[in-house]
C-alpha cells in the first residue's frame, strides 16, 4: 500500500488501508523519503524533516505493527527523531534503476550491508553550522562553513548528533 500520496498531501484512507495490510505482517518495509517537490539541484531547503504525511503513516502503522524497517528514499540526510519507531534504519540514498533490486538483496541476506553512512546525521537542523544561511534569499549560495563541513563540524563543535559519519551495522563480523 502507498500510505501517503506524493507532495505531501494527507490520506486517512491510505494510511487507514497500509494499517489493515501491517496488522497481519511479520515485518513492514516501508519506504520514506524526499520526492522531487523536497529535493532538487537548484533549490534551498528549508528544513532536514521528512513530510508530515509520511511520519503520521509511521506513527499509525507503529501502532498496530512495531516490526518496522523504514528504507530511506532521498539523497541527503534527514532528522530522524521518529526513528525510535522502527526496529531498523537503512538510508538508501538515491538508488537509480537498479536500487530496488539491489534493497531487496540486501534485505533478504542475499548481499551484506558494507556500506556505512557517508555524512553525520544531525539531531536537528538547527545544530548544523549552515542553518543561519539556509534558505538562502540571494540569487547565490555561500559555504560559509570553510573547513568544518560535516563530521569536521560536530567533532570540533563537541555537538551530539544522531548517527556518526561512517555508523552502520552488517550481517556479519570482520
Amino acid at each position: 500500500e502507498p500510505g501517503f500520496l506524493r507532495g505531501g498531501k494527507a490520506s486517512a484512507g491510505l494510511i487507514s488501508k497500509a494499517c489493515e495490510l501491517a496488522k497481519n505482517a511479520d515485518v513492514v518495509l516501508m519506504w520514506l523519503g524526499l520526492d522531487e517537490g523536497g529535493e532538487a539541484e537548484g533549490i534551498d531547503r528549508e528544513n532536514m524533516k521528512l513530510p508530515d504525511n509520511q511520519i503520521a503513516l509511521l506513527k499509525a502503522v507503529a501502532q498496530v505493527n512495531p516490526n518496522i524497517v523504514v528504507i530511506l528514499s532521498c539523497g541527503c540526510s534527514v532528522e530522524m527523531g521518529w526513528d525510535e519507531m522502527a526496529k531498523a534504519v537503512v538510508h538508501g540514498y538515491l538508488g537509480g534503476q537498479a536500487g530496488a533490486l539491489a534493497m531487496a538483496r540486501l534485505l533478504t541476506g542475499e548481499a551484506n550491508f558494507s556500506g556505512k553512512l557517508s555524512e553525520t546525521v544531525p539531531l536537528c537542523y538547527e545544530d548544523t553550522p549552515s542553518a543561519p544561511y539556509y534558505p538562502g534569499m540571494e540569487a547565490t549560495s555561500e559555504y560559509r562553513e570553510g573547513l568544518y563541513v560535516g563530521y569536521r563540524y560536530f567533532d570540533s563543535a563537541g555537538k551530539a548528533v544522531k548517527y556518526p559519519f561512517g555508523h552502520g551495522l552488517s550481517y556479519t563480523n570482520f
